[in-house]
């Protein structure tokens, strides 16, 4: 099933329920006086990230007390928020996009990461077996590569970076494959080539793969991938806790941006990865204020893909604040 088929069963799941009727109940602080949150987040970088603000203490400064769960993908992320077991979840400008074209009350509230704006570095990657006749970008247009997940972020930034050089991307096929599992599916030739992420990247590449596309920084310098999202739901009966999240969030994304050498430090602790590989790799930039811009450019290429009919009402689920 395509990402968009999972987004549609969500949506359906959850107009069985009266949202005026099934109001969620404000979350109540513990003993501790910190309020319990849980957060879903995509595996690498985006769960580390608010795993080292519970370990500098950044969710606990704000009145949070954080716990957080790796899931494969934004739709899946999607249907933790809506049955209620995810607070907040982790987003992308492709999924949420497609999220609110399907009727789903959710809400930014964060941004999360964003692309460099260095073409030859970032922390998104297309790889290749080293003895692979793919040698460029335009290699590609015929190639199977992984994806997370069906019509997300990493397909479509994909399609959107080969299109950025004047390519067609008609010809691509994309493998829905978890990121931890990414680079086993290219050793073994599953797939021609493996899209992944921070860790997954310089790992693939320290064992011998080749890059031959950066596709987040490809398609545009400094695009912003990465969203913050609740419910609706849970955003109007909990404005406070929306509130310390955003100042959480807000800090742990500047502690990193000034402090970069010692997120790589507790990645090694967080993640268990090799020293050699946090030495080197890339890390995404966060910064502190949404970008509205690279959700439009991104409803504007699904548009032009056919993945949506046209471009949604996005302002309607943009928080104030985020």
């Amino acid at each position: 099933m395509s990402a968009l088929g999972v987004v549609a069963t969500v949506a359906l799941v959850f107009a069985g329920c009266d949202s005026d009727s099934e109001e969620s109940e404000s979350v109540q602080a513990g003993e501790d006086g910190l309020i319990p949150i849980t957060i879903a987040e995509t595996p690498g970088l985006p769960t580390n990230f608010v795993e080292f603000g519970i370990e500098r203490g950044l969710w606990a400064a704000a009145g949070l007390d954080v716990t957080v769960t790796s899931i494969a993908g934004g739709s899946q992320q999607a249907t933790a928020a809506m049955s209620g077991d995810a607070d907040f979840i982790g987003g992308d400008v492709i999924s949420f996009n497609t999220f609110i074209n399907q009727g789903m009350p959710l809400r930014v509230v964060a941004p999360g990461t964003s692309a460099s704006e260095d073409p030859g570095r970032d922390f998104a990657v297309v790889l290749v077996r080293e003895d692979s006749p793919i040698s460029g970008p335009e290699d590609l247009l015929s190639a199977s590569l992984t994806t997370n997940e069906l019509d997300n972020i990493t397909s479509v930034s994909v399609v959107g970076a080969l299109r950025s050089q004047g390519l067609d991307s008609s010809g691509l096929e994309f493998v829905e494959i978890p990121f931890p599992e990414m680079l086993s599916a290219l050793e073994s030739g599953h797939v021609d080539a493996a899209t992944v992420i921070e860790p997954f990247a310089t790992m693939g590449i320290q064992q011998g793969f080749r890059a031959v596309l950066r596709p987040f920084v490809g398609w545009h310098s400094g695009t912003q991938i990465g969203l913050a999202l609740t419910t609706e739901q849970f955003a109007n009966a909990n404005p406070e806790v929306v509130d310390a999240f955003q100042e959480a969030h807000r800090a742990i994304a500047e502690y990193i941006t000034l402090n970069p050498d010692e997120f790589r430090e507790a990645l090694g602790e967080l993640g268990e990865f090799d020293p050699d590989v946090l030495a080197e790799m890339a890390l995404p930039t966060y910064r502190q204020e949404l970008d509205r811009d690279s959700i439009i450019r991104g409803a504007e290429l699904m548009v032009d893909l056919g993945l949506l009919g046209d471009v949604p009402d996005i302002d309607a689920h943009i928080d104030e604040d985020a």
